[in-house]
């Protein structure tokens, strides 16, 4: 197993492309946070039967991306447990479409906030973690959407861009003390 003895961050675990992340992970021997904006008792009663099957510990923790402060306390709470974060996966985001005359531009912030500046909140803190540990592994899950921007895509597209180009740099800045950052583009 590949991910035998590893710990996990995913966000936006719940549903999607996240939580095909977060089974593909404990499938593989990976321990997990599981991030939700609010936990359920259908997604609790998931990792708990993952957790068994697999043998990892899938911990759920909850946040809401559009709160800084909750943001930052949660993960906080995380690297004070000293369990180093091995892998984080930027997975959660918010999608948005409409012609960029027609979409307030209070809409647009909702979406950027959400795809873009939460998940720069979190890695900030997170790659502090994994600059002390000299390792580790940020994946940021952007979209087709931030390459091929069409019509009806300024929100949503624009954020995703914008995670394309921050991984690139990030990459660049992360890579002397060991950690790699990948950007995916479903």
């Amino acid at each position: 197993m590949i991910l035998k003895n590893k710990t996990a961050l995913i966000t936006g675990s719940n549903r999607g492309i996240g939580l095909a992340i977060l089974k593909n992970f404990a499938k593989n021997g990976c321990n997990i946070y599981a991030h939700t904006r609010i936990s359920t008792d259908e997604f609790k009663l998931i990792i708990k039967e993952m957790s068994k099957k697999y043998k990892v510990r899938i911990t759920n923790i909850n946040f809401d991306l559009r709160n800084q402060s909750e943001i930052k306390s949660s993960i906080l709470s995380l690297i004070k447990l000293k369990e180093p974060i091995d892998i984080l996966i930027n997975s959660a985001g918010i999608i948005h479409g409409g012609l960029f005359q027609m979409t307030p531009i209070s809409n647009i912030r909702d979406v950027f906030n959400v795809n873009f500046f939460s998940m720069l909140e979190i890695t900030q803190l997170i790659s502090k973690s994994m600059i002390r540990q000299k390792k580790g592994n940020i994946i940021n899950i952007a979209s087709v959407a931030g390459i091929d921007l069409s019509t009806g895509n300024c929100a949503y597209g624009t954020s995703k861009s914008a995670i394309i180009s921050f991984s690139k740099t990030l990459s660049s800045e992360l890579s002397n003390y060991g950690i790699r950052v990948n950007v995916i583009a479903p």
